[in-house]
């Protein structure tokens, strides 16, 4: 068990259970000593701002909570505040500012990160820094990215892993589903055969005009070189038939070279 005394100057002082070690409060400052040391006391108060140098662990025995941050102040400002600074001399570019990891041992006692959330400083330029925010969860053994937050948009699944996307509505799971193994778009359903939009309901697809009073636009757009192939078709397809024969209705044209 340690001890708080105070010495003969006024100095509160930490002390090891053989007195063998001790650590100095002053200035609400511990000094290095204090690595020396475990406390091993249910409840330590301390009531002076503490700078610790050093990496440290707290360690509890049981599920309640490990560490409390608790402001009693009564204004309309944030409190409390957890501050992760990156206070480099030499800053540049792509800097990795902080992480927060959340760790648990696997079968064969390996303490892996399973998730982490990371902040990088991509650009370190004075008035035009730019960031870029990370979430990575761990998948088939590695950990791999889900989402990133980036300066110019927001990414989900950005190094193309087999990672499907989802929107459930209050009734529908799939009410968006973007499968990204076989590079699908399903909405109201999960499956899709191609890169298609699949609706429910007695209207399946309305487009409709941007403001008051204008018209809708469909656009079909060849990508021929040439121009000797068709543009497109439009296909009315029975799916309820085995032999899903189509019962055509196709405004098929040439295309023409624009003038």
């Amino acid at each position: 068990m340690a001890e708080i005394r105070v010495n003969t100057t006024g100095t509160l002082k930490l002390f090891d259970a053989d007195d063998s070690h001790s650590a100095g409060i002053a200035a609400g400052t511990i000094t290095a000593d204090a690595t020396l040391m475990t406390l091993n006391t249910a409840d330590i108060d301390i009531s002076v701002p503490i700078d610790v140098t050093g990496a440290s662990t707290i360690t509890v025995t049981d599920n309640n909570d490990t560490l409390t941050l608790k402001s009693t102040d009564d204004d309309a400002s944030v409190g409390p505040v957890l501050v992760l600074q990156r206070d480099s001399s030499s800053p540049a570019d792509n800097d990795l500012v902080g992480e927060i990891q959340f760790k648990a041992e696997d079968s064969s006692s390996n303490a892996d990160a399973i998730f982490n959330m990371s902040a990088t400083m991509v650009d370190v330029t004075g008035g035009t820094e730019d960031m870029q925010f990370t979430f990575n969860g761990i998948k088939g053994g590695s950990l791999t990215e889900y989402l990133k937050f980036k300066t110019e948009n927001v990414v989900f699944n950005d190094n193309s892993n087999d990672i499907d996307f989802r929107v459930e509505s209050n009734n529908n799971v799939f009410m968006l589903f973007v499968d990204g193994g076989n590079n699908t778009i399903g909405i109201g359903t999960a499956t899709s055969g191609t890169s298609s939009h699949n609706f429910g309901g007695e209207h399946n697809l309305t487009l409709g005009g941007a403001t008051t009073n204008s018209f809708s636009v469909m656009e079909i757009a060849g990508n021929d070189a040439d121009n000797s192939a068709y543009v497109g078709a439009i296909e009315f397809v029975n799916k309820n038939n085995s032999d899903e024969e189509k019962s055509e209705n196709k405004d098929i044209a040439n295309a023409e070279k624009a003038e």
